[in-house]
Parts: structure tokens; C-alpha cells; sequence
């Protein structure tokens, strides 16, 4: 389970960084642009990487920018016959820290670096930000069936079920009432963590568009 954690924590230290001046059209960025990102966003893959990496997403999205309806496509191709929307909102909430709406080089490469190279603690606290829809610092049985229900939406309900037959209702009360130890009807980061480590299975499930999303992005732009 955890070789794939990471985002979230570091999406918040992401997000005081001045980075808007880098390009967002079909040209080269400057070498003081790279250096930017390197120094403050990314610090994982070399300049050169990065250079190459910029070149084929700009073949890949011309306008500098990924659009929901790209994002909606990458799970369309694997999920055929699920609706992704619901999803889709999701990964945009977390990945795009400027809320454009789209998804610009920076914020993927930031998605990229976290997941492929960010340590445990930040994966933790990237899949503990999906769940924390209002960004209170704790995670709710609302905000659990939220997520679940967009998963069902993308995936269907038998991928979630592991043996039983339960609703995202009745999973996200079965989460709360195991895990929010102090019954303060909330998990805070601690509680959350430990649900990580003894449900191992749906916790894979539940964090996996973070997953997808960012190895299709990784796919698209490193493989061609």
C-alpha cells in the first residue's frame, strides 16, 4: 500500500510558491523558468528531464494545459463504462492548486514528484486531502460517502464490496465507527493512519484515481 503515496502535504507547501510567471502557451520556457521549477516545485528529475517532459506535453495539449475533459478521458479508457466526473472533481481539488480549473506543466510535474519520489508521510497526507473535502483537518462520514459515491459512479460498487455486500453509506459508517476512536464523529490524520494500515484493501481502492491519474499523466508525457 504504500509504495504509492504522496501529494497532499506537499500540495500544501506547493501552493505558497511563486510560480505563475512560467509559460502556459506552445513555446520553450526560459532557463530561469526550469530552474524555478526545479528549485521550488520539483526536486526529484533533472532540468534536461523536464525540458523534454515540457516538449511532449505541449504535443500532447497544445494550450499548455490539461482540460476535465482530458482528465475524464484518461479514466474513460480504462473505466469504459463508468461515469468519471465525479472523480475528476476530486483530482482537480487536490492538483490544481492555482484553480484554474485545468491542470498547467507545474502542477503535473508537482503530482508526479510527490507520488513517484515523495517520502511516506507526504502520500499519507495526499490521500488524507481527497477525503478532507472542506480542509477542516479531519475527515467526516459525509465526506467518506462522498468519495465513495463518485468511486461507485467510476468503478462500480463490486470493486469496493471485499466480501460484503454494503453501500458507500453503510462503508463509510463501518469506517467511522472502527476508526474514530475517540467517537468524536471524525478522523483526525492519527486515525486516519491507522485505517491505512489495517485496511489495507479499501484503502487502496479509495486513494487509487490519485494513483491512475498521476501514472497516466507520467505515461503520457515520459513515454513517447
Amino acid at each position: 500500500l504504500y509504495l504509492e503515496w504522496r501529494w497532499i502535504c506537499y500540495a500544501r507547501t506547493v501552493t505558497s510558491v511563486d510560480v505563475s510567471t512560467l509559460s502556459l502557451v506552445n513555446t520553450e520556457l526560459e532557463e530561469e523558468e526550469y530552474e524555478e521549477l526545479c528549485n521550488n516545485v520539483n526536486k526529484y528529475f533533472p532540468i534536461e528531464d523536464l525540458k523534454a517532459w515540457y516538449k511532449q506535453f505541449l504535443k500532447e495539449h497544445p494550450d499548455g494545459r490539461i482540460f476535465v475533459e482530458d482528465l475524464e478521458q484518461m479514466f474513460k479508457e480504462q473505466f469504459k463504462e463508468g461515469d468519471p466526473k465525479k472523480v475528476v472533481q476530486e483530482i482537480l481539488r487536490i492538483f490544481d492548486t492555482n484553480k484554474s480549473g485545468t491542470l498547467e506543466f507545474r502542477e503535473v510535474i508537482c503530482a508526479i514528484s510527490v507520488m513517484h519520489n515523495g517520502d511516506l508521510n507526504e502520500k499519507l497526507n495526499l490521500y488524507f486531502n481527497l477525503l478532507d473535502i472542506d480542509g477542516s483537518g479531519y475527515i467526516d462520514e459525509r465526506e467518506l460517502q462522498h468519495i465513495l459515491n463518485a468511486l461507485y459512479k467510476l468503478v462500480g460498487e463490486t470493486c469496493f464490496k471485499i466480501g460484503k455486500d454494503l453501500t458507500a453509506e453503510e462503508t463509510a459508517e463501518g469506517i467511522m465507527k472502527k476508526f474514530d476512536t475517540n467517537s468524536d464523529e471524525k478522523l483526525s490524520f492519527e486515525e486516519f493512519q491507522k485505517f491505512i494500515t489495517e485496511e489495507e484493501g479499501l484503502a487502496r481502492l479509495i486513494c487509487s484515481p490519485i494513483t491512475f491519474q498521476t501514472n497516466k499523466m507520467r505515461q503520457n508525457i515520459t513515454s513517447k
